[in-house]
């Protein structure tokens, strides 16, 4: 679960019920999530048990509940639940508009996926009432790279509430669960809260740490999150031998603690990557971000004003922006910037106000 899934639980759990009936189905019975969802606002919250890439019993359910609800819209995250919803369209007697909402740019290179994009999923995306970019390059990238029509295309940033994701811990607090961390009080920390997948590329994060403290012994690095690779970050830790500089914090149901003890955050990421639900987050809690060069990163982050923009997999120049911040003790003032930036422009009140004027459009 990622920052899609993580978007699409904050939308719903705030339009307005005195606006929309909305309902909430899922294709695959992943519920790490679940209890973030306000079910009192939902007409319907039901996992579909998707068994096949194509599953005729799920297409025959979702169709059910359109039917049984009258949706007027089918809101599609990501491709694939959008080539449910058109089965549903063409197969049943209601026939709500459908959006789809696109959070990534380019996938990993996989020919097959790229021949979808292509030859399938674009024709679709071209027939919604309206495709939803989260940023303005990644609408532009569709647009031109996949000939997406501009006038179905619109763009809306991805928003949080800044209210919760502030730093508002006490000093004395953060010193404790930095201490339970192995982390010393004048360490320089730099964290990086994404799933252990191939994409996010934590080994460039381990090996930027590395590098960054053969000038500053101060600097060491917290990784939040589990996934797949878990071994084998461990594993290039232990290699490496910085056991001692990087920790593991695993997965967390609230990463705002962890935020606040690192001194800046990181994303390291070589694929995939559009507009961060964690960049967002950390920068909300006035940490600088450091992250690749991908989709909407230069919307999100002023370069060398809340952080920096680097390009990916070149670690010499992220160790750089590491130890610049360290040494120069900027990041004080860089995470202001940041936190300034989330709140004038990727609130969750700004994203919830556009999707809602532009679900009552359709409605």
């Amino acid at each position: 679960m990622g920052g899609a899934e993580k978007q699409t639980i904050t939308l719903v759990n705030s339009l307005d019920k005195n606006i929309f009936e909305t309902g909430l189905v899922y294709l695959d019975n992943e519920n790490s999530l679940l209890p973030q969802v306000d079910a009192s606002r939902l007409t319907v919250l039901e996992c579909l048990y998707r068994k096949h890439r194509l599953d005729l019993r799920v297409v025959k359910k979702l169709r059910q509940l359109i039917h049984s609800h009258r949706y007027d819209a089918v809101v599609c995250v990501d491709s694939y639940p959008m080539l449910y919803a058109f089965i549903c369209r063409l197969t049943g007697r209601q026939r709500p508009a459908i959006v789809q909402v696109l959070h990534f740019t380019t996938h990993r290179p996989d020919a097959w996926i790229r021949i979808k994009n292509i030859y399938l999923y674009r024709h679709l995306m071209n027939r919604c009432k309206k495709t939803i970019f989260v940023c303005k390059s990644q609408m532009e990238y569709w647009v031109k790279k996949f000939s997406i029509q501009p006038a179905v295309s619109t763009y809306i940033y991805n928003g949080i509430d800044t209210a919760y994701f502030s730093d508002t811990f006490s000093a004395e607090e953060k010193l404790r669960l930095r201490q339970s961390l192995g982390f010393h009080a004048n360490d320089f920390v730099v964290g990086i809260c994404a799933a252990l997948r191939p994409e996010k590329k934590h080994t460039d994060f381990i090996d930027a740490i590395k590098l960054a403290r053969t000038q500053n012994p101060d600097i060491k690095g917290l990784v939040v999150g589990d996934g797949p690779l878990k071994k084998n970050i461990q594993r290039h830790i232990h290699a490496n031998r910085m056991g001692g500089s990087v920790k593991m914090a695993g997965f967390q149901h609230d990463v705002r603690p962890y935020i606040a003890v690192c001194d800046c955050m990181a994303l390291t990421s070589h694929e995939v990557e559009t507009f961060s639900m964690a960049a967002l987050e950390a920068m909300a809690m006035a940490r600088p971000m450091v992250m690749t060069d991908l989709g909407g990163a230069r919307e999100q982050v002023e370069h060398g004003v809340s952080g920096f923009i680097y390009a990916k997999g070149d670690v010499t120049t992220l160790a750089g922006h590491l130890y610049n911040m360290a040494k120069n003790q900027s990041h004080g003032v860089m995470g202001a910037n940041a936190r300034t930036r989330v709140c004038n422009n990727f609130t969750l009140g700004k994203m919830v106000e556009a999707y809602t004027g532009l679900l009552k459009e359709i409605k």
